[in-house]
């Protein structure tokens, strides 16, 4: 993770994707979201203001279906077309929101890149069904 004098923030995790030809479910999830309300947290107490913009970019995926950890791909899931996936930009103007429901837009465009219609970590009712450490 670097933070630049400018206030942005980036971050690299070589070893989630390591060795899995898959995208592993609920892993990567958790970890964006654990680490975006990390990065929030460490922004607000810089005193940065926002907005702020929040993005993902998979690279070597090619291929990639997402599939739980340790198990087959998801039914209907497809491999990811492409070797970069850049998922867009999504932006927050405060520090006071719901992070799994800020970040949703960038797990369904995920899950859609692999032919599924949304993330399976919210329940029909739009509630983020995983366990985050805050």
């Amino acid at each position: 993770m670097q933070i630049f004098r400018s206030g942005a923030v980036e971050a690299v995790d070589a070893n989630l994707l390591n060795f899995r030809p898959s995208i592993p479910w609920p892993d990567l999830e958790r970890e964006v979201l654990e680490r975006t309300i990390r990065y929030l947290k460490c922004l607000e107490a810089l005193r940065c203001d926002p907005p702020i913009g929040v993005a993902l970019t998979l690279i070597n995926v090619q291929g990639f279906p997402i599939a739980r950890e340790g198990s087959f791909p998801f039914a209907g899931a497809q491999g990811i077309d492409r070797e970069i996936l850049r998922i867009p930009e999504i932006v927050a103007e405060s520090f006071d929101l719901d992070v799994p429901n800020f970040v949703r837009p960038i797990f369904d465009t995920l899950w859609q890149s692999c032919g599924r219609e949304r993330s399976d970590s919210y329940n029909a009712e739009g509630k983020c069904i995983l366990k985050v450490r805050a």
